[in-house]
């Protein structure tokens, strides 16, 4: 094959915290709660992958103390997004659980990004590999690892998924605004630009935290967090966001809530 699809897609990267001395801690006293906690980590993210992109229009990847999934979806990055956005809950609902029965800290970081991809097929005897490559899934591994110097981050998404996100929900250019405060004629104009841009992000639930140089990647990158503060389970926002983004798929936010049982709604 001379040429391979390019695809635009989203990805996000998963990563569980204290992977490693937790499993050699468990590996010593008996396996099987971490093993059964993995499990079932596990078994929620493959469940609302399906739900919100389906099997057809996703990939889902391993990394052992983690995983990697791609959107292709339409409206890939409106997927990858809510995803992320149910799944904080979910896994911070696990982690709670596995640290209330053992005694034992996990925490976990989420990157997203949206770029393009290129899919990679390889076919020997009676088995079948496929897997995907691109720029986007370095850089959104790389603003994952951000998460980890960051206090109360489980989520980072980056400056072209921040894009997509704003100009399809709120019909504004935000790549555009930073153009502009840029080229402000003086500060009370900045100033102004400033505040519509801090709108739009809590709109989103996101924190600006201004530009990283990420390994591997070539310019400094914007990148944006989920606010712990606005995106708390208890307050309206978080779920106003999340029916949104499932009304923009097509998705009943009803089958979605009662896919998961109530405590992970619950901060």
């Amino acid at each position: 094959m001379s040429s391979y699809e390019k695809r635009d897609a989203s990805s996000l990267m998963f990563d569980l915290r204290n992977f490693t001395p937790t499993l050699q801690k468990f590996e010593q006293e008996g396996p099987d709660r971490f093993l059964s906690f993995l499990q079932s980590i596990t078994v929620d993210a493959l469940k609302l992958l399906r739900i919100v992109e389906g099997r057809e229009r996703s990939y889902y990847t391993s990394t052992g103390d983690g995983f990697l999934l791609c959107f292709f979806g339409e409206f890939h990055y409106v997927s990858a997004f809510l995803f992320a956005l149910v799944f904080e809950k979910v896994a911070s609902a696990r982690v709670r659980q596995f640290e209330k029965e053992n005694g034992y800290p996990l925490g976990f970081g989420m990157g997203l990004e949206s770029g393009s991809l290129r899919g990679v097929q390889v076919v020997e005897s009676d088995r079948q590999v496929v897997t995907y490559i691109g720029q986007v899934i370095n850089t959104t591994a790389r603003i994952e690892s951000v998460t980890k110097m960051l206090s109360r981050t489980n989520l980072i998404i980056g400056q072209e998924m921040n894009q997509k996100l704003v100009k399809l929900l709120f019909n504004a250019d935000y790549s555009e605004l930073i153009n502009q405060t840029l080229n402000a004629k003086n500060s009370e104009e900045a100033a102004k630009i400033i505040l519509r841009m801090n709108e739009l992000n809590q709109k989103l639930l996101v924190a600006y935290i201004f530009e990283h140089n990420l390994k591997g990647v070539e310019s400094a990158q914007p990148l944006f967090r989920l606010s712990p503060s606005l995106a708390q389970s208890e307050k309206p926002a978080v779920k106003e966001m999340i029916k949104k983004l499932a009304d923009v798929l097509k998705i009943d936010y009803g089958v979605l809530v009662k896919s998961f049982d109530e405590k992970f709604w619950q901060k």
